[in-house]
């Protein structure tokens, strides 16, 4: 009764919408070869080969590679020096590896890369018609039918990250407003499943594992996980305290509404009722639901406006 949190609340204006069209049509983009030089925005192919010290490195050659330049994906110099180059032209980049390279053994390293162009080609934005609404379910070539599928996705999408953030506000305010002596075997047992779950995820995106000590990386865990014990231990005595349980009809219109956005929706709810653990990490979300609007009931709330940009890209505003 104590507790003073916010919740944010965003307009979807039609800016938003506008903005969201191009993004889409900037992800459906293809490439066109011109016959002009680079310039920031172009995707060039090139074949190169970096050479340290006069000697190739593991990684530093490639044949048919496509980079868009101006993206920053490369070493700082490496974009800048195939700027207004043609198809078919030779350059070498002399360039340094960044003190704090991923590769320890190439950073602070001088290297000399040797670059073929081989095309340069330009972005091509799809029109809006009848194919391109296609690719998002709308079978109509009216714009006006367009705009209302991709509001719908924004709105559905909208209101999940007004809960995420709005969940997030409130069990971040009870959690200071109550301190706890916390058990060190929890504390531990978490420690370990996050180290796990860093592990799991390296080898998700295709890194290699092997001599990876996940015990080196206790420290960075340790307050993480402090937090989640003590949330998770005020979370399990308030929701018992409160009798609060996951309503089956919450649990099956949130699997409908995150399965709308998939163009069979009904495999994607199957999906997740055939298997037990799936619909059990959708139960969780719901009873963590249930539990923030028992408490956001009785704390004093606010409304704060918040606009589309910074509800979906914090910290990344105008970007």
């Amino acid at each position: 009764e104590d507790l003073k949190v916010e919740r944010p609340t965003c307009e979807i204006t039609d800016s938003d919408l506008d903005k969201m069209v191009e993004t889409l049509r900037e992800q459906h983009k293809t490439w066109q070869a011109v016959s002009r030089t680079s310039q920031d925005g172009d995707q060039v192919t090139i074949d190169f080969e970096g050479k340290i010290d006069g000697e190739g490195f593991e990684g530093g050659a490639a044949t048919d590679f496509e980079l868009v330049l101006g993206e920053g994906n490369m070493i700082d110099g490496f974009e800048e020096g195939l700027g207004e180059k043609s198809a078919g032209e030779d350059t070498e980049l002399k360039l340094t590896f960044p003190d704090q390279y991923q590769k320890e053994e190439l950073a602070g390293k001088d290297v000399c890369f040797s670059v073929k162009i081989k095309q340069v080609a330009e972005p091509v934005l799809p029109a809006l018609d009848t194919e391109f609404f296609s690719k998002f379910g709308v079978e109509s070539d009216k714009i006006e039918a367009f705009h209302t599928e991709i509001r719908g996705n924004m709105e559905r999408e909208r209101d999940r990250a007004l809960q995420r953030r709005f969940n997030t506000s409130v069990l971040d305010t009870m959690s200071d407003a109550n301190e706890l002596s916390l058990p060190q075997a929890l504390i531990e047992q978490e420690i370990m499943r996050m180290q796990q779950q860093a592990l799991q995820s390296m080898m998700q995106r295709g890194a290699n594992p092997s001599g990876f000590d996940p015990s080196s990386m206790s420290g960075m865990f340790e307050e993480p996980s402090k937090k989640r014990v003590k949330l998770g231990l005020l979370m399990a005595e308030m929701i018992n305290d409160a009798g609060i349980s996951a309503d089956p009809a919450k649990v099956r219109g949130t699997v409908e509404s995150m399965a709308s956005s998939y163009e069979d929706s009904a495999a994607v709810v199957k999906w997740y009722y055939e298997d037990p653990q799936r619909l059990q990490e959708i139960e969780a979300m719901c009873l963590e639901d249930e539990a923030v609007t028992w408490i956001a009931d009785r704390a004093t709330v606010s409304e704060v406006p918040i606009s589309f940009d910074d509800l979906m890209n914090p910290g990344q505003t105008g970007q």
